[in-house]
């Protein structure tokens, strides 16, 4: 694996991580990093098993992560309710 197909990687992978999609978003951003990693393993570059891992790794990272942006989503939508005098549920 060289250098690019790490970055590349690593991009598809922090879309997925930052947690500011839809659902549907993430979903097609994991299929996007996915065929990233599919093609990694046709070209010899990557194992099937370290592909998985990787899928695995970032998929974990957003599940931790996901709790902490809603929150701070959360927050910021109650704070700007808060601003314009909006009851909030």
């Amino acid at each position: 694996m060289n250098i690019e197909d790490i970055r590349k990687l690593d991009k598809e992978a922090l879309k997925i991580e930052t947690g500011k999609d839809s659902q549907i978003q993430y979903y097609q951003k994991l299929g996007n990093l996915q065929n990233s990693i599919d093609e990694l393993v046709e070209k010899g570059k990557l194992s099937e098993e370290e592909g998985k891992k990787v899928v695995d790794d970032v998929v974990k990272n957003a599940e931790v992560q996901r709790p902490n942006l809603e929150s701070r989503f959360k927050k910021m939508i109650d704070s700007a309710f808060d601003k314009m005098n909006l009851p909030q549920n």
